[in-house]
């Protein structure tokens, strides 16, 4: 026999391998009992279950890994560590629970299911080992319940976090359970063997079948915290089958390993970057079953962070932005002109590039020479070298072809562990510039164009947008200004605040490009799985807009400015669509038909299928966006190594 859910339930606490405890306790107080486990199996031996990865790199800063602790039974806890030098799991200068990187990090289902149980008022509770007559050991967590009678469990959300349509049960007390009738003995309530006759009070936790919530891989059900018994914060997630006894669903602890679809893994403790990223047997992580920290990444080297890596740029001879693809593992690239006879019909242009493929090599694009068409720049983030590929337009064909690199600068720059090269025309001299921003302490350094990129020419001592939520976007927020502004968004509270340039004339007389805020507003934008996008939606306007796409429904939100630099909230919904809401699926932003409106293109990085919502910036009706308008009829750039820009 294995342990019953009293014996678990008594065991010390373990950082790394908490899910014993916190499966039991979440599951279940209430007339559903945890049924005898299977004895564990040697290692390996067992069956693997792929889901969903929890995560989104696009929700993380840069240099910010999940962390997987594979337990040689079954369970994952998965932490967010940064690498500075060495690994840290705190944000900068601050220690704490709640300080931690990895509290507050979006969550996403892994499948498709019910809601069989759920708590979400949770308190936090620094004194962790206080709480587990108060509340389920689990804290805040959700139970999903699949089609095919397996269970998948992720606990320690933060509190109010899970949208409470997922999870309708409520609190009478503050948060807390009501654990039991009887309070010298708060355990001998837990169900633990239904033959024994013990009653159970704990019902508020489980939602009968016939009045469950629906979810579906990738929605949004919740933020990481430290909730329950917890000694760190991070997501405690495990798996197991379903046995249901007179309509009521039990879970059964069975041997199943979780692994992670459309992942690339690091092996092995203590590694730092540049970290060489190794597809999984079977593009699933981590088919391992060790005690080793194994870090996780999506799609390979990518960088999908927030740094405006949305905006769509300009390869082709027609009027609208096109697509390339870079291969990450050969260095090959391939664009799709939306002028080529069919609209995005597939590679019109290719070279065997071997170019950027590094493991520490990032790809960004922009005009750097000024000609209006766009460049390749391939930045390391370990060395800080730059080389540029100026792309060369041909008449013949009309495409424009990238045939080399064409300047690598002298010294390395913006290589710090926590900083990032942003890219945008700063000063309005045609030419794009390079931004370094320090996402842990709020520091910039700009390289402009005009002196060809020979390194750091106005710095700003200013923390600016390095809180732990904040992200930055660049675009036209001001209409005084030179160039592009900065605007920093809080996902969490939705605040945000801009940093505008000065005019042509102000910086001839010496003012800093950027300094500190100029103007606050909002808050907006940062509801459950919704996702901010900057760019000029409404043909005209000199100003940049803002739209805020929900990946749940699809609808979309779009902010106009009313002034200068002052966006007072949602001016027009789009239709409830279900536009770019898949698993896979993420959103870039461009004027693809060429009517001087952005639109946005729905890209699935795992089929490489996309989709276009044009913007209806001429007709009000059912806001600026109001649907799929096109659709592709076959894959591109869905290759693992590849990445779309």
């Amino acid at each position: 026999m294995g342990a019953t859910a009293c014996e678990i339930e008594g065991q010390e606490l373990l950082a790394e391998d908490d899910l014993q405890i916190d499966t039991d306790a979440a599951g279940l107080h209430a007339d559903l009992a945890l049924e005898d486990a299977v004895e564990p199996q040697a290692a390996g031996s067992y069956p693997t279950w792929q889901v969903l990865a929890p995560f989104r790199l696009d929700d993380l800063k840069p240099n910010h890994y999940p962390t997987i602790f594979a337990n040689a039974d079954k369970w994952h806890d998965i932490v967010i560590n940064r690498y500075d030098g060495g690994w840290t799991g705190q944000r900068p200068g601050l220690t704490g629970e709640t300080n931690s990187l990895g509290w507050g990090v979006p969550v996403y289902a892994g499948v498709d299911g019910e809601v069989m149980s759920c708590w979400r008022t949770a308190p936090y509770d620094a004194a962790y080992v206080d709480v587990q007559h108060k509340l389920a050991i689990g804290g805040n967590f959700i139970t999903i319940k699949t089609s095919d009678g397996k269970w998948l469990y992720y606990a320690h959300l933060d509190t109010n976090s899970i949208p409470a349509e997922l999870c309708p049960n409520v609190s009478t007390n503050g948060g807390y359970l009501q654990v039991c009738d009887k309070p010298n003995e708060p355990w001998d309530c837990e169900v633990c063997d239904d033959n024994g006759g013990k009653q159970c009070s704990l019902v508020e936790t489980y939602i009968p079948a016939g009045s469950r919530p629906q979810v579906h891989a990738g929605q949004f059900i919740g933020r990481t915290g430290a909730i329950g018994n917890a000694a760190m914060a991070h997501l405690h997630m495990g798996a197991g089958t379903i046995n249901t006894v007179g309509g009521i669903d039990r879970m059964v602890q069975t041997d199943l390993h979780i692994t992670f679809e459309h992942s690339w893994h690091a092996p092995g403790p203590g590694e730092s970057p540049p970290i060489a990223w190794t597809a999984s047997s079977g593009m699933s992580l981590p088919n391992a079953v060790t005690t080793d920290h194994t870090l996780m990444w999506f799609g390979g080297k990518r960088e999908e962070t927030y740094s405006g890596t949305y905006r769509l740029a300009k390869y082709g001879g027609g009027v609208g932005t096109d697509l390339l693809c870079h291969d990450t593992d050969s260095g090959n690239l391939y664009t799709d002109g939306d002028d080529s006879p069919v609209k995005f019909g597939g590679t019109n242009w290719s070279r065997t590039a071997n170019f950027c493929k590094g493991d520490s090599q990032r790809l960004l694009t922009g005009d750097f020479d000024g000609d209006t068409r766009s460049d390749l720049l391939c930045h390391d983030l370990e060395t800080g070298i730059i080389q540029i590929d100026y792309g060369a337009f041909n008449t013949v064909s009309g495409n424009t072809e990238f045939n080399g690199v064409n300047f690598t600068s002298v010294n390395g720059w913006c290589n710090g562990d926590t900083q990032q090269l942003i890219v945008g025309n700063f000063d309005d001299d045609t030419k794009d510039d390079l931004l370094c921003h320090d996402h842990a302490d709020g520091r910039r350094w700009l390289d402009r164009a005009n002196d060809g990129f020979a390194g750091t020419n106005h710095s700003f001592g200013t923390g600016w947008c390095f809180g732990h939520f904040e992200r930055l976007h660049v675009g036209r927020f001001d209409t005084t200004s030179a160039g592009d502004d900065l605007l920093c968004h809080n996902t969490s509270t939705g605040a945000i605040q801009i940093d505008a340039t000065p005019s042509n004339a102000q910086i001839a007389l010496g003012t800093p490009i950027f300094g500190a805020t100029d103007q606050t507003t909002g808050p907006w934008c940062y509801a459950r799985g919704q996702r901010l996008f900057a760019g000029d939606f409404l043909t005209g306007s000199w100003l940049d807009e803002l739209v805020c796409h929900d990946s749940d429904t699809g609808k979309t939100f779009i902010n106009v400015p009313t002034s200068n630099a002052s966006y007072p909230g949602t001016s027009s919904v789009g239709a409830v669509s279900g536009f770019c809401t898949g698993p896979y699926e993420r959103l870039k932003v461009g004027d693809i038909d060429g009517d001087n409106a952005d639109d946005l293109l729905c890209f699935d990085r795992v089929t490489g299928e996309r989709s276009i919502d044009y913007a209806a910036w001429e007709n009000s009706v059912g806001g600026v966006f109001g649907g799929v308008d096109w659709t592709s009829t076959g894959a591109w750039c869905h290759d693992p190594d590849q990445s779309l820009h």
